[in-house]
């Protein structure tokens, strides 16, 4: 959200969706959030980006069991690049994230 801001890109509310961070299955709330999207005359953003991986997965099955094929109709980012990424179809797209550097980093500037 702070990149966000700092380059000055605005998304609305109206287009975050929230969900549970650690269920890999379907989520009914993300169904009904979805749904709720779609009835409102909105159309389906061409990708959504999930602040972790786990979040994208659950994703793609909501969508894929809403009949919205992923990633013929929309895209779906994850980010963490976890090792279950590689076995759900389709492959997640994911961000890795360098953890260890980041580790060393955040100790380098505590110490200083």
């Amino acid at each position: 959200m702070e990149a966000l801001e700092e380059y000055q890109i605005d998304i609305p509310t109206s287009r975050r969706l929230s969900v549970a961070p650690t269920i890999l299955s379907s989520q009914e709330s993300l169904k009904k959030q979805l749904t709720e999207y779609l009835n409102d005359g909105r159309q389906l953003p061409t990708a959504w980006f999930c602040e972790c991986d786990y979040i994208a997965i659950s994703a793609i099955k909501t969508l894929s069991e809403m009949g919205i094929k992923v990633p013929e109709e929309c895209s779906v980012i994850g980010f963490d690049n976890i090792n279950e990424s590689l076995i759900i179809t389709p492959e997640l797209t994911t961000i890795r994230v360098e953890k260890e550097r980041m580790a060393e980093l955040a100790v380098a500037l505590k110490c200083n």
